[in-house]
Parts: structure tokens; C-alpha cells; sequence
């Protein structure tokens, strides 16, 4: 059936659709219960174009990159191990890379969806929860490039996915880029091999078994400790630091033979991470205040499933404690003295920091819509005044909390899950040191 244009006044295109409504009443027999293909959808008697302004312009359709067509895995583009790419994808047409891999290797990759600045920014460090609008989910898969044959499919979840799995031999192997059918999205996507004399698995590594929260293995601090996590078994760690002082957690790798992600996890709760530091490049790191007793570092690999494949890693655990901390030698969190530079930290954290007059001090929260985050700066006003304030993302004021006496708080109802800003900053200069905190309580 033809479609119809229509270019005519908004009361001569009402007129048209009621006649034709009245012409051609619904089949009651298509009314959505067909789910097979062809099924139970009756096509529309007509299709609109344009029925508002005729000036309006169609339309901008979906740019493609500059490495199209490489929408088949015989026009796949040539890539290598180590190499990260930014590409762009359009619904319904796949994008395809190619490497070849040697025998006894694994082939790596990993696609993130690249978000525009202000949305989708994540709470903790690295991937997190998603603000405002629905953000493309990107899948992976890998097959031999000469015969099609299924190698391994990526998991994950949000705007991150990975594979990291076996070769049968060596050869070429392709790799494909898949969205949603309507997607018009941004991502990067970096490529990794690593060979027998690189793997560690399944051998694993000293500390095994620690493979629960609640068996987790012991660690010095400030001792690196070199360890693998292989296929989905995940490595846990206790934190040997004090109560009250931040645990600063850092785990070291080539991203290139496998994406590792750290957590900090209660074992009461092991299924909502405290605090995540989940990027893209060879460092993890999470610098948070935590209780020792309850809290453990977990190091995983990211969509990893068997076993043979893993990656190795450095695992350095050191605390930071607020009488540390000091003027002009200022926080961990430098560099964080703009908004557009704010440091992310979850609904729920406490860090320790400092102002050191006017370095004024930044940290970007995603709150719950319908909750009530309270922010609470805790410091000795006799040591140097501070004030803290809540910005919406642009920079606007929400909130102030200004006194002479100690400590400063804000409590703030999330009208949406918009990331908002707190600002810590010296009155006339002043420099202190200080703990701030987010709590979160829903209705």
C-alpha cells in the first residue's frame, strides 16, 4: 500500500483521518495477539508523512563513521590487539572488526557506549547507574572469520560489555558490534589477546580459595599483592585498615588481556556493591571510608566465564586517614576543583578531604528520585570555616549551609535521578580538613 502525503491545514487533515477511520474500522482479529512473524499486525490503511508544517525539515538520519560499510565479517576492519577505537552505530547495521589470534590464545574485547557529558553519569567511580533517558546497550560476539562459526558472545550489563575467551586454533576472528534497531549511539571499542605464556589461569594465584565475601583472603597494607581472577571465579580481599580512615584500593593490569573491575562489598549485603571502580583502561582504584569488619575489595573479570581464561593483576590496599591530610599538600581526589571536574561519589559514601583556601573542593552524587540524600560536612570551625553547598548540573544553587559553627548539612528530596554537585569550600580562605558524607533514605 502506497503511502499518502499530506500537506494540506491541520482541519482538512483531521477531516481526511476521520473519514478514512470511518471507512476502514480495525480488524479485531489484529489487535497485538500475534506475537510470530506476520502475524497479528494488520498494516495501517495509511501512513502520515509530514501532516505538520510543510517547512519543517525531515529528520537528521543516523551518521555512520568513517570505517563503513564493515557490516559483514568478510568486510570486517582490520584491527590489532591493544587497539581501542571509537566508532558510531546506526540501528540495524552491525559494525564488524577483525584480528588474528595465534593457537593457545584468548581473544579480548570490550565495547563501552560513549555518553555525552551529563548523561548517564554513574554513581561510585567508573560504570554506574544511568540518569535521565534510556541509554543503548551495545552486545558483542565473536566468530571465525573464514567459516562464521560461533566462538564466544559477551555479557554485561548498562553501557559496558565484554568477552574474553579461547580461540579453537589459530586464525582470524571476527568481532561484531550489535545495538537496537533505532540506535544512533557513540561507543569505543578495544580489542586484546593474551597467549599461554600470559595466561595464569586456571592455575590461579597464591591466595586461592578466596572465592567468597565471607572467606575472604588476608592481605598486608601497602603490600602489593599479585594475584589473577580467572574465568567467573572472583578474588576476595579483608582491608587492613583502621576504623574511620579511608581504604585506598588499587588494582593494576593490562586491560588489553582481559577487563577487570574492582568492588567494595559488605558481606552483610554482597549483592549492592559500596563503591565501584569500573573503566576501560589498566588501573581500578577506589579511595572510600568503609568498616573493616564488614567491608571486602573484590577483583573480577568483567563478563569472564571460563575458566581457562583470566588476566593477572596488583592488588595495593593503604589507608588514608584524616590527620593525613593537610595543607598544601591536600587530598586523593585532587584534581577536583571545578564542577566540571567533580570527583563521583555513591548516595551512601564517606571520604576524607580537604580545602586548602581557594582550592575549593567538588563531588558529583546520582540520587534516587522521590529520596532524601542528606550531605554532611563534619570539621572543627576553630581549625578554619567551610561551607557547603548543592549545584544541579549546570552550576545553579540549589542549597547553602552557612555558619560559624562545626559542621555544615544539606538534606535534599531528588525531584529525578539528575546527578547533583556538592560543593566544600573555605570562607575567606579559610583551609581545613573534613569529612563528608552522603546518606540516602527512600520513603
Amino acid at each position: 500500500m502506497s503511502a499518502v502525503l499530506f500537506r494540506s491545514s491541520p482541519w482538512a487533515l483531521l477531516l481526511v483521518v476521520v473519514a478514512v477511520v470511518a471507512a476502514c474500522p480495525p480488524d479485531e482479529a489484529a489487535d497485538g495477539e500475534g506475537e510470530g512473524e506476520g502475524e497479528g499486525e494488520a498494516e495501517p490503511p495509511f501512513e502520515i508523512l509530514d501532516a505538520g508544517n510543510p517547512d519543517d525539515e525531515p529528520p537528521v538520519p543516523c551518521a555512520e563513521d568513517d570505517l563503513e560499510g564493515n557490516n559483514t565479517p568478510a568486510d570486517a576492519t582490520a584491527v590489532n590487539a591493544g587497539d581501542s577505537i571509537s566508532a558510531h552505530l546506526c540501528g540495524g547495521n552491525d559494525d564488524w572488526f577483525a584480528l588474528d589470534v595465534g593457537a593457545d590464545c584468548a581473544l579480548a574485547a570490550t565495547v563501552e557506549v560513549v555518553v555525552p557529558s551529563g548523561e548517564g553519569e554513574g554513581e561510585g567511580e567508573g560504570e554506574g547507574e544511568g540518569e535521565g533517558g534510556v541509554v543503548a546497550t551495545l552486545s558483542l560476539v565473536a566468530v571465525d572469520a573464514a567459516t562464521g562459526v560461533l566462538v564466544g558472545s559477551g555479557s554485561g550489563v548498562g553501557v559496558r560489555e565484554a568477552l574474553n575467551v579461547r580461540v579453537p586454533a589459530a586464525g582470524r576472528y571476527a568481532v561484531r558490534v550489535r545495538g537496537g534497531s533505532t540506535d544512533d549511539v557513540a561507543y569505543r571499542v578495544t580489542f586484546g589477546v593474551s597467549c599461554a605464556g600470559d595466561v595464569v589461569c586456571p592455575a590461579d594465584d597464591a591466595k586461592e580459595p578466596s572465592d567468597a565475601p565471607t572467606a575472604p583472603a588476608t592481605l598486608d597494607r601497602a603490600v602489593p599483592f599479585d594475584g589473577a581472577a580467572c574465568g567467573n571465579n572472583a578474588d576476595f580481599y579483608r582491608l587492613p585498615v583502621q576504623a574511620g580512615c579511608m581504604a585506598d584500593v588499587s588494582a593494576t593490569f593490562v586491560h588489553a588481556r582481559g577487563d577487570l573491575d574492582l568492588q567494595l562489598i559488605d558481606v552483610n549485603n554482597p549483592g549492592t556493591p559500596l563503591a565501584v571502580s569500573a573503566g576501560t583502561n589498566n588501573t581500578e582504584r577506589i579511595i572510600r571510608v568503609v568498616d573493616p569488619a564488614n567491608t571486602v575489595a573484590r577483583v573480577f573479570l568483567f563478563g569472564g566465564t571460563d575458566v581457562n581464561v583470566g588476566n593477572a593483576y596488583r592488588l595495593t590496599v593503604d589507608q588514608i586517614c584524616l590527620e593525613s591530610l593537610g595543607c598544601p599538600g591536600d587530598d586523593p581526589f585532587e584534581d577536583n576543583d571545578t564542577r566540571q571536574t567533580a570527583k563521583a561519589i555513591g548516595r551512601n559514601d564517606t571520604i576524607l578531604s580537604a580545602v586548602c583556601g581557594v582550592d575549593e573542593d567538588f563531588f558529583s552524587v546520582t540520587p534516587q528520585q522521590g529520596c532524601t540524600t542528606t550531605f554532611r560536612a563534619e570539621f572543627s570551625h576553630a581549625a578554619g570555616n567551610l561551607d557547603l553547598q548543592l549545584q544541579n548540573n549546570t552550576g545553579g544553587v540549589i542549597q547553602t549551609a552557612s555558619s560559624v559553627t562545626d559542621n555544615e548539612e544539606i538534606a535534599f528530596v531528588a525531584p529525578n535521578n539528575t546527578r547533583v554537585i556538592a560543593r566544600v569550600f573555605g570562607v575567606s580562605g579559610a583551609q581545613n580538613r573534613y569529612r563528608l558524607s552522603a546518606r540516602t533514605v527512600c520513603p
